[in-house]
């Protein structure tokens, strides 16, 4: 799934996190995105359905280029209902 996230719509994630998180590149936003889909809650909200078994995925985040005022994220759809879970309860 490609989904497109704002520099402000990181920030957001990033607040949550116990530490300052700098997001300047695009490798840096595929290991911000691959720590948060290691961290999200698998098996409890049902996120496991895109992938029919109970395992995660070994690889979440796939692929993130830099576009105008934004990044282009090549994610699994589990970690795109997560992150809009994230981004809607902040």
């Amino acid at each position: 799934m490609r989904i497109k996230l704002k520099p402000e719509q990181l920030e957001k994630m990033a607040q949550g996190m116990p530490f300052d998180v700098l997001l300047d590149r695009p490798q840096d936003v595929r290991g911000f995105l691959d720590l948060i889909g290691h961290e999200m809650p698998w098996d409890e909200t049902g996120l496991s359905k895109f992938s029919g078994s109970n395992a995660k995925p070994n690889r979440m985040t796939f692929s993130v280029e830099e576009g105008e005022g934004c990044f282009i994220c090549d994610i699994h759809p589990a970690l795109a209902q997560h992150l809009y879970t994230v981004l809607s309860e902040q």
